[in-house]
């Protein structure tokens, strides 16, 4: 990558707990994260904020459903 911009912060949360814990500066994040649901059966909330060293920001939200067995989250920017 050949920008000097840098994630400078990067928040995931599930159910109100951040995934991501101690973020340090970066050009990029390759990381995966796991959670298990506290209630499965249950809807479960998923936000995300990111923000750089740059003017850039991003931010959103959606729902894991309960209902569904097997669920994903999509955001976009």
């Amino acid at each position: 990558m050949d920008t000097t911009e840098l994630l400078a912060s990067f928040e995931l949360n599930v159910e109100g707990k951040n995934l991501i814990g101690t973020f340090l500066p970066q050009k990029a994040f390759t990381g995966t994260k796991f959670c298990i649901l506290t209630s499965p059966s249950a809807d479960a909330s998923v936000t995300f904020t990111i923000t750089t060293n740059g003017t850039w920001t991003a931010d959103g939200s959606d729902k894991l459903l309960g209902r569904k067995r097997y669920d994903d989250v999509s955001f976009s920017n």
